[in-house]
């Protein structure tokens, strides 16, 4: 999907000075000193424009700095009268266009971008650009029918990338899995058409292969921490927890700052039993580094607690303090409050226990095993009515399926590319 920047290329020479990593002043500077000149560009087209109204090179840096500095109307004016000088057979008139959209003014851009397709009905530029407004226009259908005539005339992956989006988006599935795996076909050495085909079919359950397509991509992609987490999130949907561990131990060698891996390695270490020590490795060196992210925290108290657990007299107060890092970080965070409530309840303090699980089923009532807790905690302390109503919510959010919901969220972060 990260392909479909083409649109975006018109705005590369704007954010140029926003964009050198050689730059050493801050970014803020950056920014002041950027519009200030994006200003300075615009007060000179405007100079430009008083000695000479109908000066179309002038007309265009106006409205590219207007909609830079997010003057809506003026852009708006500026856009008509370039479209009155312009025919759409000059160049410049789809630039206008494509400025428009590349800043999201869709209403302007597309009815200029379809004057323009009349004129050139077999431009793969115009009509690739056209769809890509449509899609961020939520016009699915158009978008649709426009793409359809171009993958046949002129295909090309990036076209069959944004067509298997939009089949998507129009839920036609099977669709859009073959578009996805037309895009990989034509473009074997692209990295994120080979992600998207894979996740596309995890998305929809055909695990096996998409196991396949992650793993082909492992092979031809060696460096890509990318698509070891894919084949890993694969392999945890199918419940080949070793496989799945073993896959995202790779990622985190390859792009140790991944956090999308640690949160992916915490899920599978109570299940990877042959790699529970490398797991806990990892989760230690990278606890050194003080990450700013509640999941790693949440789940490197988990691995604390369940290693403390061998221990004939375990002491549970580090992982209680990776949990309260994690809280801290995210106050809602219903599961670091569960695993509290747990680790009360293993200490023999219920009451405690209750406070931390209130908080949990608070900030998530569907945590099916924050209410199965409670109840036992209400139960332990005497107060039964009270266990029976959460016994009996539990017994309600057991029963929907609490385990596809917990895959599709996995999925989900997958493409989100965090938790």
């Amino acid at each position: 999907m990260s392909a479909l920047i083409s649109l975006l290329l018109v705005l590369a020479p704007a954010c140029g000075a926003l964009c050198r990593p050689e730059d050493k002043q801050p970014w803020l500077e950056q920014s002041k000193l950027h519009f200030a000149r994006v200003e300075k560009s615009r007060q000179a087209a405007l100079m430009v424009l008083q000695a000479e109204p109908s000066d179309a090179t002038a007309l265009m840096s106006l409205l590219e700095s207007q909609l830079l500095l997010r003057q809506r109307t003026e852009a708006r004016l500026s856009t008509q009268k370039l479209t009155r000088l312009l025919s759409p057979r000059d160049p410049r008139y789809f630039r206008v266009a494509s400025l428009l959209a590349a800043h999201q003014d869709y209403v302007a851009a597309i009815p200029l971008m379809e004057n323009v397709q009349r004129e050139f009905p077999q431009s793969y530029e115009v009509n690739f650009n056209l769809a890509l407004a449509f899609f961020d226009t939520q016009a699915y259908e158009k978008a649709a029918e426009t793409l359809g005539p171009l993958v046949r005339h002129d295909p090309q992956a990036e076209a069959y990338n944004l067509l298997a989006m939009v089949e998507e988006q129009r839920q036609r599935y099977l669709e859009a899995v073959g578009a996805f795996q037309k895009a990989a076909e034509l473009e074997p050495r692209n990295e994120d058409y080979r992600f998207d085909y894979g996740y596309e079919l995890l998305r929809h359950q055909t695990t096996d292969a998409a196991i396949a397509v992650f793993a082909s991509g492992v092979r031809d992609f060696q460096s890509s921490g990318k698509l070891r987490i894919g084949l890993g999130c694969a392999y945890y949907v199918a419940g080949k927890y070793e496989e799945a561990a073993q896959s995202i131990l790779q990622a985190t060698t390859l792009d140790p700052h991944n956090r999308l891996a640690y949160f992916f390695l915490g899920k599978v270490y109570e299940k990877a039993f042959a790699l529970q020590d490398a797991i806990a490795d990892k989760f230690r060196a990278y606890a050194q580094l003080r990450p700013d992210d509640p999941w790693f925290y949440y789940h490197y108290g988990i691995i604390l607690y369940l290693r403390s657990q061998a221990d004939p007299h375990p002491d549970y107060e580090p992982a209680k303090a990776y949990l309260r890092k994690a809280i801290h970080l995210n106050p809602g965070f219903a599961e670091a409050y569960l695993q509290l409530g747990i680790i009360s309840q293993r200490e023999g303090q219920f009451d405690w226990s209750v406070g931390f699980l209130s908080r949990a089923v608070q900030a998530n009532p569907k945590l099916a095993t924050a209410h199965y807790r409670l109840g036992q905690a209400y139960t332990r302390l005497g107060q039964g009515e009270k266990g029976k109503l959460e016994f009996a919510l539990f017994k309600k959010l057991d029963s929907e399926s609490q385990a596809e919901a917990e895959s599709r969220k996995i999925i989900q972060f997958l493409v989100k590319g965090r938790p």
